[in-house]
């Protein structure tokens, strides 16, 4: 079980984190801005989320895009956020309007989800360096290897 310190902005979080519904694997995370924020298509901007955290160090918080939201092209820059436990400052979000028109961002407005998972941290994994590796049935077969069917 996941053991989770949050210093949260209280005006933005005012029932603390929560998902939608019982039972989602993300909590929602919302605009810690004052003001609306207007993003025109193609830009890009850092939207901060009025969270900051400690957490075990074998878990990790990846930050992903609200569905909603990427209906209408505004997503996360890089894809997925990661946010180690060791990090300390507060959590903001890289958005991305890759829609057609522009987009205003609301304070409070929910803008992404966290979701914690657990990993084997870079400090202390094991690395062998190998000049080739073992054979297996899938070999050097990538994108579309498995069929659509």
């Amino acid at each position: 079980m996941l053991n989770l310190s949050v210093v949260i902005n209280k005006e933005v979080y005012e029932d603390g984190l929560s998902g939608a519904y019982p039972g989602d694997a993300g909590y929602d995370l919302r605009a810690s801005i004052q003001e609306p924020l207007v993003i025109d298509v193609g830009d890009t901007l850092q939207v901060p989320l009025g969270i900051t955290t400690s957490f075990d160090e074998n878990y990790v918080g990846y930050l992903y895009s609200r569905s909603g939201l990427s209906l209408k092209g505004i997503t996360l820059a890089n894809g997925v956020g990661v946010v180690d436990s060791n990090y300390r400052k507060e959590w903001s979000a890289l958005v991305v309007n890759h829609g057609k028109e522009s987009f205003t961002i609301e304070p409070k407005m929910r803008i992404c989800q966290v979701v914690f998972g657990m990993i084997a941290p870079t400090h202390g994994t094991n690395i062998k360096y190998c000049s080739e590796l073992d054979e297996t049935k899938r070999g050097t077969q990538g994108f579309g290897s498995s069929g659509l069917l």
